[in-house]
């Protein structure tokens, strides 16, 4: 008896661990995608990603990154959110828009073109 009580608590423990990892996958997001000119690769443009508060009147915090030399960039742990992306190429905003995170699309992905 003693036994079926043990693998039903560690049953139980587990389950639980693992709805809990569950939840904790879906509060980030990554970010990712390529920054091309015509059909050419950007590389070493700088993306700055902004996340807005909900009031949209200012930013919470400011990451940035550099694309690859295939134009690839990537963020990574993003809470979900409404975000602001923009692109600079030698000090030069080449691109802005705004991009909404949710918890429900774990992955987006989000391609430039300039």
């Amino acid at each position: 008896m003693r036994h079926f009580v043990s693998t039903k608590f560690l049953i139980s423990c587990s389950i639980v661990v693992l709805f809990a990892l569950a939840a904790q996958a879906s509060d980030s997001v990554i970010l990712h995608g390529r920054v091309t000119h015509g059909s050419n690769p950007v590389s070493g443009a700088v993306v700055l990603l902004y996340n807005v508060d909900e009031a949209g009147s200012s930013y919470n915090s400011q990451i940035a990154t550099k694309t690859e030399l295939d134009g690839a960039y990537n963020f990574s742990n993003l809470k979900p959110g409404m975000y602001i992306i923009i692109v600079t190429l030698d000090g030069e905003r080449l691109y802005q828009g705004e991009i909404p995170l949710s918890g429900d699309e774990p992955e987006v992905n989000k391609d430039i073109e300039l």
